[in-house]
């Protein structure tokens, strides 16, 4: 019996998330391994310094042993994008692209040229991105990452994801791009975590259910892992772990907190 705490925390991106605090309540939880979404990564988002949203998870009294992060896009004069942090070593990093800003290919060169060069402390870089939003629509990219742990003599590929909040179509697409990408994989477990946006319908992930293991919404008991008020979005419970059939599932709950728009999600599984 193998036993692990496995998580999904959005760290929201929109102000300087307190990576410190965020850290030591997942370490209170005796959170193993998490997907963490939402991450600015050594940008100028919010000031003339640097600001890494993966800070207090790399150092501090709760940093966790390992971490990677795969950015998702340019952005700030830095990045943003997606990663793990893990207690547990992690090995053959990597990341694959979505199925995503290819939607609106007119759009892609100008929105990686505004998004690059956007610094808080050079005004002019923030107009042109709001003036090139009054007049375009599209859509942001996105990743999935996966990172190797061995324990116990198997290995377990975890998966850190977060899908696009612009359409079903979109995110149905990701999805079953996502599990090709999980049917093909050798490892002995598999895991995706993030932040599945699926905000209008439980039942856009109902087609998975028939080969993985859906934490929320497990027998029917949903968490709303979203906690503030949007009125474009008809369920909360957007946050997600699917597990590969050969994990069973002992306990999903809710950390509560107000570090982020988002509650973390965790599990206690059991690697069979």
């Amino acid at each position: 019996m193998t036993k692990l705490v496995v998580g999904t925390y959005n760290l929201q991106s929109t102000k300087p998330n307190d990576s410190f605090k965020q850290a030591e309540l997942l370490k209170n939880n005796h959170v193993d391994i998490c997907a963490v979404q939402e991450i600015n990564y050594d940008n100028y988002r919010f000031s003339s310094e640097k600001f890494n949203g993966l800070a207090g998870f790399k150092k501090g009294d709760q940093k966790y042993a390992d971490d990677f992060f795969g950015s998702a896009i340019e952005f700030a004069e830095g990045d943003m994008g997606v990663g793990t942090v893990s207690e547990l070593a992690l090995k053959n990093n990597r990341i694959i692209k979505l199925y995503s800003e290819d939607a609106k290919p007119e759009t892609i060169d100008g929105m990686h040229k505004y998004y690059k060069e956007y610094n808080v402390s050079k005004p002019g870089t923030l107009k042109n991105l709001e003036e090139y939003n009054k007049t375009h629509t599209y859509i942001e990219p996105r990743i999935v990452t996966r990172s190797e742990i061995e324990i116990d003599g198997k290995t377990l590929a975890f998966y850190s994801t977060h899908l696009s909040f612009e359409t079903i179509a979109l995110r149905h697409a990701q999805l079953v791009q996502i599990r090709k990408i999980l049917r093909e994989d050798t490892a002995d477990y598999k895991i995706l975590a993030g932040d599945f946006n699926t905000d209008q319908s439980t039942k856009e992930i109902e087609f998975l259910r028939n080969e993985f293991t859906l934490a929320n919404g497990n027998k029917g008991i949903w968490y709303d892992t979203f906690h503030c008020i949007d009125p474009t979005m008809n369920v909360y419970s957007i946050d997600n772990i699917m597990l590969s059939d050969n994990i069973k599932l002992l306990d999903t709950k809710l950390i509560q907190s107000d570090l982020s728009d988002h509650l973390a999600l965790i599990s206690t599984i059991d690697l069979l």
